[in-house]
């Protein structure tokens, strides 16, 4: 996915379509266990077949949320508590904020996954910015004064 779609209040929306999304590529993932590689899949017919998945996934969310409309079942989050709201919300931010650290900070890293991805991300992120020689800190630090003078 492109920098510009995990910025805000977009960027739930990208994270959750972006999932489904990494799923279903990595399918074409082939490890041949040689040291050449082979390539089966064109880029075009990769980003034609995420560009399926993503209308797909939207299609299948409008679908679900026009039946859930129509047999009335938003009365359903009256049970929901206030506390469960709150903590998914937080839950949500964390996960946006997490996401967006390797652009603010301007680093590459691979894209975790699993239960414990917050924490991955953030103990990654702290070994880069440890371990990276002044030069790669001077990268690091425009990203943070523009966003401190915004």
């Amino acid at each position: 996915m492109k920098f510009y779609t995990f910025i805000g209040t977009f960027s739930v929306v990208s994270l959750l379509t972006a999932d489904p999304v990494d799923r279903l590529t990595s399918l074409f993932d082939v490890n041949n266990h040689s040291l050449e590689k082979y390539d089966i899949f064109n880029e075009k017919q990769i980003d034609d077949f995420r560009l399926t998945v993503v209308i797909t996934v939207c299609i299948l969310t409008g679908l679900f949320q026009v039946a859930l409309g129509i047999l009335r079942l938003g009365v359903l989050v009256v049970y929901i508590s206030e506390p469960l709201l709150s903590g998914f919300t937080c839950a949500s931010a964390v996960h946006v904020f997490t996401s967006q650290l390797n652009g603010l900070f301007g680093i590459r890293l691979n894209r975790a996954t699993g239960p414990f991805r917050v924490f991955y991300v953030i103990i990654k992120i702290c070994f880069v910015l440890v371990w990276n020689s002044p030069n790669d800190c001077n990268r690091i630090q425009r990203p943070l004064m523009l966003t401190a003078s915004a």
